[in-house]
């Protein structure tokens, strides 16, 4: 029975040993071939900067969402928006969005609401949901605009309707003069929006 026991496991052993020089094999000729095999978030990342260096705006993001989560790199939040602000500078209107918040909040960069707002304006232009809802959040507070019900309103009603929740919960939750009042089910998108 031992012996039948250790065959099998030899066995198991042989073939598991067949499938890893299979996958290395298959590396060693997709590299062979020009391709570069990726294994790990980690090894993408020397590929991420150079294209993102390059001037690829979606490379850029992602350059910006790695130093803001700090999990592959040392948190920097100042490297975060100079990453951000590339791609806002090329047009993508995430990177506008993310640009507003971190003006808005003061992350990597000294507070400045009326930049948040240009930024969020920028985002909300090209109908990029999020842009939306910042931009109605600050004519609701009034912070680098006016404050203006109206705007916000229409601002928070584009982002509700595509599906943004904060915007769903910031409808749901203020009258006309902007106190806060209990959340009504989502009554309150429906009484705004018509």
């Amino acid at each position: 029975m031992k012996t039948r026991l250790v065959g099998m496991l030899i066995g198991l052993c042989y073939i598991g040993c067949i499938g890893t020089a299979s996958a290395q094999e298959t590396a060693q000729q997709g590299q062979e071939n020009g391709a570069r095999v990726v294994y790990s978030m980690k090894d993408a990342l020397p590929a991420f900067r150079k294209k993102a260096e390059q001037g690829d705006a979606k490379a850029q993001m992602m350059m910006g969402q790695i130093y803001a989560m700090g999990d592959l790199v040392e948190a920097d939040m100042a490297q975060s928006f100079a990453w951000f602000m590339k791609a806002a500078k090329q047009g993508n209107p995430q990177a506008q969005f993310k640009i507003a918040e971190m003006y808005l909040y003061g992350q990597g960069v000294e507070r400045d609401f009326n930049e948040a707002q240009k930024w969020a304006g920028k985002s909300a232009r090209q109908e990029y949901p999020d842009g939306e809802y910042l931009l109605g959040l600050l004519y609701a507070e009034g912070k680098g605009v006016e404050k203006d019900w109206k705007r916000a309103v229409i601002m928070l009603c584009n982002a509700a309707g595509a599906g943004n929740q904060k915007a769903v919960d910031l409808l749901d939750t203020r009258t006309l003069t902007g106190d806060i009042v209990s959340i009504r089910g989502g009554e309150g998108v429906k009484d705004w929006c018509r």
